[in-house]
């Protein structure tokens, strides 16, 4: 059952997420017209945080953390009643802004869309990013994987599958 609930998050996750999730269409003409704080048509969006998700680079040190460090900070963001809107002070109280290094193994890579920190520009490798979804070691040794599945199997996996799984610490943007 382990295993079977592991590889129906793994699809929800990669194949049906992209889909649930409504497309605007953009609102710069290309990347170099495209400000900071990002844009949307409808200005539903949060600007801070897309300060953040645009920085090339920054002086401040890494910190090492771990995968369960960072799902237990994703908790306290979430008791701490935080709203997009609000004002940021208890998000950087839980050192948001800090370059964080994770260790965990890839379980998958899910491809993106054009959001509003892109200005909701769609050029693949170019404009959109790749997100990665990272587990303990413990998963893997608790859920050991199948063989790589058939189409057929993938399937079945699908239609059994119709309420996605979702980690407690998974936000739609």
């Amino acid at each position: 059952m382990k295993r079977f609930t592991l590889v129906a998050l793994v699809v929800a996750v990669v194949f049906l997420i992209p889909t649930a999730l409504a497309k605007q269409p953009k609102c710069r003409a290309d990347l170099g017209h495209c400000p900071r704080e990002g844009c949307s048509q409808n200005s539903d969006h949060d600007p801070d945080l897309n300060k953040l998700k645009n920085l090339k680079s920054s002086t401040k040190p890494v910190v090492d953390r771990t995968l369960t460090e960072m799902m237990e900070r994703e908790q306290k963001v979430e008791d701490s009643g935080y709203r997009r809107g609000d004002d940021r002070a208890p998000l950087k109280d839980l050192d948001e802004g800090t370059q964080a290094r994770v260790v965990g193994y890839l379980l998958a890579v899910k491809q993106e869309h054009g959001e509003s920190c892109n200005c909701h520009l769609n050029k693949v490798d170019v404009t959109t990013d790749n997100h990665l979804v990272l587990v303990n070691p413990e998963t893997v040794t608790d859920n050991p994987l199948p063989e790589p599945a058939t189409p057929d199997e993938l399937k079945a996996i699908l239609e059994l599958t119709t309420t996605p799984i979702l980690p407690a610490n998974f936000r739609r943007e």
